[in-house]
């Protein structure tokens, strides 16, 4: 189903009219697509799918996501994307630290305003999980942060 706007498209997935929804998420210029991101949040979808695609200007980048319903349960998922709040035990720089230790790689970060607040944000992050122990991986972040909102884990196709 072809939709006009981000909204429409989100909605038709959310309705179950379409199954998945392809969207640009990320890109190299503009960062986080923040209006885009909320609106995933807000109808509940899940990254299952993602690829990088080079804009014909030879230096932008943007990911596309590939979103549905269902969250992506297929193990030979390679990233994962995720968001925080509750950071007062300055979480970050340590899971940055063990996560590189471990060979993930961040693939982007954001921070971004609560909507209900002006003095606490929202960290999204996005990590491409190498050859690590996922199941280990997601335990980890589980365990250091428990307000994480698993937003995808998912494949990362070229």
């Amino acid at each position: 189903v072809y939709e006009t706007d981000f909204n429409s498209v989100c909605e038709s997935v959310y309705s179950g009219n379409s199954t998945y929804a392809i969207v640009p998420l990320f890109n190299t210029n503009d960062g986080l697509m923040v209006s885009l991101y909320r609106m995933i949040l807000r109808y509940e979808l899940k990254a299952v799918m993602s690829t990088d695609i080079m804009m014909s200007d030879d230096t932008t980048e943007t990911k596309f996501m590939l979103l549905s319903r269902r969250a992506y349960t297929d193990k030979e998922y390679t990233n994962i994307l995720f968001s925080f709040t509750d950071d007062a035990n300055n979480t970050l720089p340590g899971l940055l630290t063990v996560c590189a230790q471990e060979g993930i790689k961040l693939r982007f970060i954001n921070t971004l305003p609560l909507e209900y607040t002006d003095d606490r944000r929202e960290i999204v992050i996005d990590m491409s999980l190498g050859e690590c122990d996922k199941q280990s991986v997601l335990l980890f972040l589980k365990t250091a942060l428990p307000d994480i909102n698993i937003i995808g884990m998912y494949k990362a196709v070229k």
